[in-house]
């Protein structure tokens, strides 16, 4: 076998900045919002939790470049009013609890059949 043959072996060092680049890759997208969460939703965590469980947004303000103030709702009814702040916890501002059935009124009952009557 003549040395033109054989190939090179590929540098370990080209391999390490290869790595390096694919990590930097990974990390950076996903820090983009929306971009790691739309591709994770096939997910079983999330089809465990169920679509009940995770809140709808009702409402959103942003108030500068870092800031949001969220309005959520559960599907029970409950509400919370949210504030964001990238890199710190959000703040809950207010918070609805879910609402109470109210329960029928004896005396509607037998008006209502009377006016049948």
């Amino acid at each position: 076998m003549s040395s033109d043959s054989v190939m090179p072996e590929f540098p370990v060092a080209g391999l390490v900045l290869l790595g390096l680049l694919a990590l930097v890759a990974l990390l950076a997208w996903l820090r983009v919002p929306g971009a790691a969460a739309s591709w994770m939703r096939w997910m079983p965590s999330g089809a465990a939790r169920g679509e009940a469980a995770a809140p709808r947004v009702m409402g959103r303000q942003r108030l500068d470049a870092l800031t949001v103030l969220y309005d959520l709702e559960w599907a029970d009814g409950r509400r919370l009013l949210l504030c964001a702040t990238r890199g710190v916890a959000p703040v809950v501002l207010d918070q609805y609890p879910a609402p109470t059935p109210q329960a029928p009124m004896a005396g509607a009952g037998a008006a209502a059949k009377e006016q049948e009557a």
